[in-house]
């Protein structure tokens, strides 16, 4: 892998301005790499590996074919379509993590020549971090792919700043960063992000307002522990795991993604886990505080003030199913523990092969909550999981179609 397509200076200042990134003195003077692409000289077999692009990225191969002066166009195999794509100029992109075949043709429709090219699927997923001394290097949290990124970008360097070569994090104070990794140095270049979640000691508490239908609301002091639900989602992935190394289990697979990957699927299920999780502060009942059925929180209703996307991603969940777990407890690890024990829900929800997404809150408050039964008990953290899936796990899961 030792030949990259190599970027020029101008481009690099162009890429610069267009993210305003003002922390690259210097930088003029650097030369940048893109691809990990093998010498020319040494791809030369039909069939020979050219080298790797990331899902996304564009690339000229033609000088990979010039030992052919006659080619007219370039193709995929048709199995291969959905891994790359290339014009009949010869200019890949990657789709899709594989191994595609891309063949050179004559006038005639001849193949005269192919060669292969590998697309990988880059992933960054960041720590959750408790220290503002602690520091981090973006590059040790990106999976999926052996390229590096050209540059690396923090949308608030005041909460987290990152070098912008090396990928080095420095945390500054409590908040939220988008950090950024791009995959070459035009507007157009490839990218993976993740939030970067800096959080200090106990959060500060902050007013809500829980719906309780006919126009009323009820005003609640906490907040919501976004450690504590990414704990509890991993012990959950854990726990399927275990499931899943045991025989007759094979179908139960651990949920894809991470609590905090920041995509527009899991920032939905997460939004409705915080709904029904400030809504347990007041109700410790899988009926909401306004009488309707927990699953409604799906509803598209309750995200009209996220972005489009959460929103497109919660109205194709109609028609499938919705399943909730609770739990509380006044203490960090009476709360887990309490989560943990609960064997019907294991069963029944968290353990169940037709559910294949799940979002996690905790809400902590001093106020007390009323349970089923009437009474009034102060819980402080109120954990709520809310799973989907295609199909209902069984009769006894209490899960619910959503739409119906």
């Amino acid at each position: 892998m030792g030949r990259r397509r190599k970027m020029t200076a101008v481009i690099l200042l162009l890429s610069i301005c267009l993210l305003n990134i003002s922390f690259c003195p210097g930088a003029e003077n650097e030369t940048y790499l893109t691809s990990s692409m093998n010498e020319i000289s040494s791809v030369t077999q039909m069939g020979a590996l050219m080298g790797i692009i990331v899902k996304g990225e564009r690339l000229d191969i033609t000088d990979y074919f010039d030992a052919y002066l006659d080619i007219s166009y370039y193709r995929t195999d048709h199995s291969d379509k959905k891994i790359a794509s290339v014009t009949k100029y010869g200019v890949v992109k990657g789709k899709k993590a594989g191994i595609a075949t891309i063949r050179a043709y004559n006038n005639s429709g001849t193949e005269i020549a192919n060669r292969k090219i590998e697309v990988q699927e880059p992933l960054l997923r960041l720590p959750y971090i408790s220290d503002l001394t602690q520091s981090c290097n973006a590059l040790d949290y990106i999976s999926g792919t052996t390229v590096s990124p050209d540059l690396f970008y923090s949308s608030k360097p005041e909460v987290a700043a990152i070098d912008y070569k090396t990928g080095e994090i420095s945390v500054r104070k409590k908040g939220k960063t988008k950090i950024t990794a791009y995959f070459g140095l035009n507007k157009k270049s490839p990218k993976i992000s993740c939030v970067l979640k800096i959080r200090t000691g106990t959060p500060d508490m902050s007013y809500y307002f829980v719906d309780m239908g006919n126009g009323e609301t009820k005003k609640i002091k906490g907040y919501f522990d976004a450690a504590m639900a990414k704990k509890i989602y991993n012990l959950v992935n854990d726990y399927r795991m275990q499931l899943n190394s045991e025989e007759g289990n094979e179908k139960i697979l651990p949920f894809s993604g991470a609590y905090d990957d920041d995509s527009a699927s899991q920032n939905a299920l997460n939004t409705v886990a915080e709904t029904r999780a400030l809504e347990a502060s007041v109700l410790f009942s899988h009926i909401r505080p306004m009488e309707t059925s927990y699953y409604t929180a799906y509803n598209e209703e309750i995200l009209c003030n996220r972005n489009y996307e959460e929103i497109s991603v919660l109205r194709s969940l109609t028609g499938k199913y919705a399943g909730e777990d609770m739990a509380g407890g006044k203490n960090y690890d009476s709360a887990v523990n309490a989560f943990t024990t609960i064997k019907t829900h294991n069963t029944a929800l968290m353990g169940s092969e037709y559910f294949d997404g799940l979002g996690v809150a905790v809400f902590v408050t001093n106020n007390k909550t009323k349970l089923t039964n009437g009474e009034k008990r102060q819980l402080k953290y109120h954990i709520v999981l809310n799973y989907i899936g295609p199909k209902k796990p069984s009769s006894n899961s209490g899960a619910q179609s959503i739409g119906s």
